[in-house]
């Protein structure tokens, strides 16, 4: 009843202005919420983690793509450890992945970390927004604050679809950074953050995707 005693009103407002009165614009619409970024690998081979697990060794990796498809990198960590690193076509961003190895040179973690890959984990690539990561989730996101490291990593799924599920043969780490010329819109503190949080309202375009790991038990 008061939808319809509304419509009558607004109906003879206009009337009331008569022929050649303008009457006011609506209100513009707000921004459409952001979706998850289309896929065209999705049905194919270039989903992580595909046929690599806990399991896969250099041999199997110079077997399936070539020996010189496999490259050795050895990273040195803060405490003067080294880290052993195996990257599949370091020469081609599109379908370059970096594997980090146990001393068994067996797969401990995969790592993505650059926009033009075609692999990816679900839909989800380095480069898209935390808007988009949030709409590909379908759920808000928890995380820690970028003021000491510059990046932060995802702390909670909150739930939705890229939680891990008990047994789950991988977990799935995300680091996020500001993105260029972001400024004011990404805090410079330490304090924990949520993608939903009122008091950051430009977190989600102001914040991309930077890396993707995959991380076997």
């Amino acid at each position: 009843m008061i939808d319809r005693q509304m419509a009558v009103l607004a109906l003879a407002a206009a009337l009331a202005c008569g022929p050649g009165t303008a009457l006011a614009a609506p209100a513009e619409a707000p921004p459409r919420p952001a979706v998850c970024p289309p896929v065209a690998d999705a049905a194919s081979d270039w989903e992580l983690p595909g046929s690599f697990g806990a399991t896969t060794t250099r041999e199997e990796l110079e077997r399936t793509y070539g020996p010189d498809s496999v490259h050795d990198l050895e990273i040195a960590a803060s405490n003067g450890a080294f880290y052993h690193m195996l990257t599949l076509f370091p020469d081609d961003p599109t379908r370059r992945l970096q594997f980090a190895v146990g001393p068994d040179w067996r797969v401990a973690s995969i790592s993505l970390e650059n926009a033009e890959t075609r692999w990816h984990v679900g839909g989800l690539r380095p480069g898209i927004s935390l808007a988009e990561l949030v709409a590909c989730n379908g759920a808000p996101l928890t995380f820690a604050g970028f003021g000491t490291l510059g990046s932060s990593y995802l702390e909670n799924w909150n739930g939705g679809r890229f939680a891990a599920a008990p047994g789950a043969p991988y977990r799935l780490l995300v680091r996020l950074a500001p993105r260029p010329g972001a400024g004011d819109a990404v805090p410079t503190n330490d304090a924990p953050l949520r993608s939903d949080d009122p008091a950051h309202p430009g977190l989600g375009d102001a914040v991309v995707v930077e890396a993707l790991i995959l991380r076997f038990p």
